[in-house]
C-alpha cells in the first residue's frame, strides 16, 4: 500500500471532521463504506463477457463513482482500466490477454482475471464489510500513531477493484479482492492514517518547483509510509509467519530492503547533498526517487522504527504530517551512527523546509 502516484501529493489540507459516526444508531456499523464502484464494475464485466463493448454512459457510470473518480483523478487514465477490463473481459480479446499477461499490465490483469473467478467470495466478503463493525478498532489502531485521537467519525472508503492495494485519497479506495488477502483491519488503519496526514500535511504540493518535486514527493512518502507501516506490517515484519496469505513475495522483498536500508541512506545522503548544490537539483531529486524501493515502505519503516525506539512514541507522532520534521527526528535519533545524514544532506533538507514547510 502506498500514497498515491507522482501526479498528485495528497488532497488538499482540509479541516477532519468525521463524515459518518461510527456509534450511535446507524443501520450498519459502517456508515462511509461505500460499494458503488463494485456494482459498476460488474455491470461493465458483464457486458464485457458477452463480447460487446460497454456503452459510454456506461463507462461513465462506472468513473463517476467515488472510488474510480479518486483513482483517475490522482494516479490512473481513464483509458488505462478501460482497456485493460476489456481484455480480461471480453472473450473475442483473448489473444491480446496472452500477450498481456506477460508485459508490465500481467500483474493486474492476474488481479482482474482472479476477481472474477472468485465473484460469489467478493460478494460475501462485501455482505461482511457492510454487516461487521471495522471502522472503530481500524480507528483505534490508527490513533495510537496520531497525536491525539481523531475525532469520532469513519473516513470514507470506496471498495473497487484496481489492484492488490488500496489508497489513502479521499475517499480512500480499497480493492475488494485485497481486503480478502490482506488483513482488513490493520489495512484500513494504514490507510485512515494516511487519509488524516494529507488534511494535515506540511506543505502545500501546488507550491513545490519541478526542480524539487521529485524529491519533495520521496521524503513524502518514506515518511507517510514509515509512519503507517508500523500498524499493519511491524507484526509479520518480526514474525514471517504472520504475512497475509498471497503476499509472501511482497514480504520478502520488504524484509531484503528493510535490511538494505543502512546502506540505502548513504546513497540517499549523497543524492541530497547534489540535490542541494547543483544548480538544478532536479535529477538528484529524480534518482532519489528511482533508488528507494517499495515507494519508501521498507526505507521510512526502518527510519520511523528508530525514532519510536530512539526518542519515543511522542517523537515519532506529534508531527505526523511532517516530512521534515521526521527526518530532523531520524538525525537525533540515530546521531553519530553510520546511518545519520551528512552535514550538506542535513542544509538540503533544511532548504526544503525553508521553501516548502507551511507556516
Amino acid at each position: 500500500m502506498h500514497c498515491g502516484g507522482m501526479r498528485r501529493f495528497a488532497a488538499g489540507l482540509t479541516v477532519f471532521a468525521g463524515v459518518a459516526a461510527c456509534s450511535g444508531p446507524s443501520p450498519t456499523p459502517n456508515p462511509s463504506f461505500d460499494f458503488s464502484g463494485i456494482d459498476a464494475f460488474w455491470s461493465v464485466v458483464d457486458t464485457l463477457e458477452q463480447d460487446r463493448r460497454p456503452a459510454l454512459e456506461q463507462w461513465n457510470r462506472l468513473f463517476a463513482t467515488p472510488g474510480y473518480a479518486a483513482l483517475v483523478a490522482s494516479e490512473f487514465e481513464r483509458a488505462y482500466f478501460e482497456r485493460l477490463f476489456t481484455i480480461a473481459y471480453m472473450p473475442s480479446m483473448r489473444e491480446s490477454l496472452s500477450t498481456e499477461l506477460e508485459g508490465p499490465s500481467g500483474r493486474n490483469l492476474r488481479h482482474y482475471l482472479r476477481a472474477l473467478e472468485l465473484r460469489d467470495s467478493l460478494a460475501a466478503q462485501e455482505e461482511r464489510l457492510r454487516t461487521e463493525p471495522l471502522c472503530e478498532p481500524a480507528l483505534e489502531r490508527t490513533a495510537a500513531f496520531l497525536p491525539q485521537p481523531p475525532v469520532d467519525g469513519c473516513p470514507p472508503v470506496s471498495f473497487v477493484i484496481f489492484a492488490n492495494d488500496g489508497r489513502g485519497y479521499d475517499p480512500i479506495v480499497i480493492d475488494l479482492l485485497a481486503s480478502m488477502t490482506w488483513d482488513i483491519e490493520p489495512f484500513l488503519a494504514h490507510e485512515f492514517h494516511h487519509w488524516l496526514r494529507n488534511r494535515q500535511l506540511a506543505f502545500d504540493q501546488a507550491a513545490v518547483g519541478p526542480d524539487d518535486y521529485a524529491a519533495l514527493w520521496t521524503l513524502s512518502q518514506i515518511q507517510a509510509e514509515g509512519i503507517a507501516d508500523q500498524i499493519d506490517k511491524a507484526g509479520w515484519i518480526a514474525d514471517p509467519s504472520r504475512t497475509p496469505a498471497g503476499r509472501e513475495g511482497y514480504a520478502a522483498r520488504y524484509r531484503e530492503n528493510l535490511a538494505a536500508t543502512p546502506v540505502l541512506l548513504r546513497s540517499v545522503d549523497s543524492l541530497l547533498c547534489r540535490h542541494g548544490t547543483e544548480p538544478e537539483g532536479r535529477a538528484a531529486g529524480e534518482q532519489l526517487q528511482e533508488i528507494v524501493p517499495q515507494s519508501g515502505h521498507p526505507t521510512g519503516f526502518y527510519m520511523a522504527r528508530a525514532i519510536d525506539r530512539g526518542l519515543g512514541r511522542a517523537a515519532l507522532t506529534s508531527d505526523f504530517a511532517n516530512p521534515f520534521l521526521f527526518f530532523a527526528r531520524y538525525q537525533e535519533a540515530g546521531g553519530g551512527t553510520r546511518t545519520a545524514f551528512s552535514e550538506c544532506a542535513q542544509a538540503a533538507l533544511s532548504e526544503l523546509r525553508r521553501r516548502y514547510e507551511r507556516p
